[in-house]
């Protein structure tokens, strides 16, 4: 696969993981931001280059939102029955 279609690819996960967080899709929403974090992603330079800036800063919003939410998801009080 071409950098250019990966970057088609990479576009397309930043988009699904944006409507997942509006939906309140959290879990999934978790899913792609980790994926897209990885380091196998990380890696293609030319793939993240052909990324849109608007996409890119969308990404970057995202994963600001997924840091905060696993903050808060670590000193959630927990139910007690």
């Amino acid at each position: 696969m071409e950098a250019a279609e990966r970057a088609q690819v990479v576009q397309h996960w930043i988009e699904v993981a944006l409507e997942c967080h509006l939906r309140k899709n959290i879990s999934t929403f978790f899913g792609i931001v980790c994926a897209l974090q990885s380091s196998q992603l990380q890696g293609l330079k030319k793939t993240w280059r052909l990324v849109g800036r608007e996409r890119v800063a969308v990404y970057q919003e995202l994963r600001r939102i997924h840091c905060q939410e696993q903050v808060y998801r670590l000193y959630e009080p927990r139910n007690k029955i």
